[in-house]
C-alpha cells in the first residue's frame, strides 16, 4: 500500500509530514515538539489529523514513547525514499545549488587558489563565501550549512573528511624598523601561547586583537612599538621579521562532510 503515490517536493514540506517524520526519528511526541519548536498538543493534533486522512493508525503510544505501526513504518520509508531521490536529482540537475565555501578571511587571501576559482567558473556554479573563524566553519560543515571550508587545526569529527594542505609556523614578529616594543598583539585563538610569550624578554603588555590582518598592519606601521603573534604566511605579506623561535605549528586543511564526496559538484575540486 502506498501513502504517497507521487514523490514530489510538495509532499515533503507538508507540515503534518514533517511532524510525522520527526516523531518517527525521535520516538516521542514531546521530543519532536521540542525540536520543531511547537507544543506537544500541536504534534498530537497533527498526527491525529494525518491518521484520519490515511484512515489508519500510524503510532502505538506507550510509556516508553511512540512506536510506528506497520502503516506508519511504510509511510516513513516512503518519505525517506522521496527525500533521497530528490536529493540525488538535485545533485545532477542542470542548475546546481550554490556551493558555500567557508574560510577565515586571512586564509582566503593565500589558500583559495586561481585553479579552484576557475573550476567553479567552468562548472557555472554559483559560489558563496562564508568568512568566519575556523571553529565556526567546522560546526557549519558538520551541520551542512557550509559545503567546504579552509580551516586551521580543525577539531576531529567522525562526519568530517580532513585534507591537510600545508603547515604554518606561528611566531612573534616585529617591524623591519627597529624600536622599543611596548605591546604584543595576539589573536584570541593564540592566547594559549601566553606562557611561551612570557618567557621571551621582549614581550610585555599582551593585547587581544581579533583580526590577523589588523595585527600585521599595526606591527608593520608602528616602527617597533607593537610586536605581533602571527602565522608566517601573513607576516611575510607585510614584510615583518621573526622575533622569536616557533611558538606553534598550525595545519591549514580543507574539510568537508564525507558524504559530499559523492556529489558530482565536488569530484573535480576534491
Amino acid at each position: 500500500m502506498e501513502y504517497i503515490k507521487h514523490g514530489r517536493l510538495e509532499d515533503l514540506v507538508r507540515k503534518d509530514l514533517l511532524i510525522f517524520r520527526q516523531v518517527c526519528i525521535t520516538g516521542s511526541f514531546s521530543r519532536a515538539a521540542l525540536i520543531l519548536r511547537t507544543t506537544q498538543s500541536a504534534v498530537s493534533k497533527s498526527i491525529l489529523a494525518l491518521e484520519n486522512e490515511k484512515k489508519t493508525r500510524l503510532f502505538v503510544r506507550g510509556k516508553t514513547g511512540a512506536k510506528p505501526t506497520d502503516a506508519g513504518s511504510l509511510l516513513f520509508k516512503q518519505i525517506e525514499f522521496i527525500r533521497t531521490t530528490l536529493r540525488e536529482e538535485s545533485i545532477d540537475s542542470i542548475a546546481p545549488a550554490p556551493i558555500v565555501l567557508g574560510c577565515h578571511p586571512s586564509i582566503a587571501l593565500d589558500y583559495i587558489s586561481l585553479k579552484a576559482l576557475e573550476y567553479f567558473k567552468s562548472f557555472d556554479a554559483q559560489l558563496e563565501f562564508k568568512l568566519q573563524s575556523s571553529r565556526h566553519n567546522v560546526v557549519d560543515v558538520v551541520n551542512r550549512v557550509v559545503d567546504l571550508a579552509y580551516v586551521v587545526n580543525p577539531t576531529r569529527n567522525p562526519n568530517l573528511t580532513i585534507r591537510k594542505i600545508s603547515t604554518q609556523e606561528v611566531m612573534l614578529f616585529k617591524s623591519s624598523i627597529e624600536g622599543s616594543q611596548r605591546q604584543t598583539l595576539v589573536y584570541p585563538d593564540q592566547l594559549g601561547l601566553i606562557k611561551s610569550l612570557k618567557a621571551l624578554k621582549n614581550v610585555s603588555n599582551v593585547v587581544e586583537v581579533a583580526d590577523y590582518e589588523l595585527i600585521a598592519s599595526l606591527v608593520s606601521k608602528s616602527r617597533g612599538y607593537f610586536g605581533g603573534v602571527l602565522p608566517q604566511h601573513i607576516a611575510q605579506r607585510y614584510g615583518l621579521k621573526p622575533a622569536s623561535k616557533t611558538l606553534h605549528v598550525a595545519s591549514v586543511c580543507l574539510i568537508y562532510r564525507a558524504d559530499h564526496v559523492k556529489a558530482s559538484q565536488f569530484r573535480s575540486l576534491l
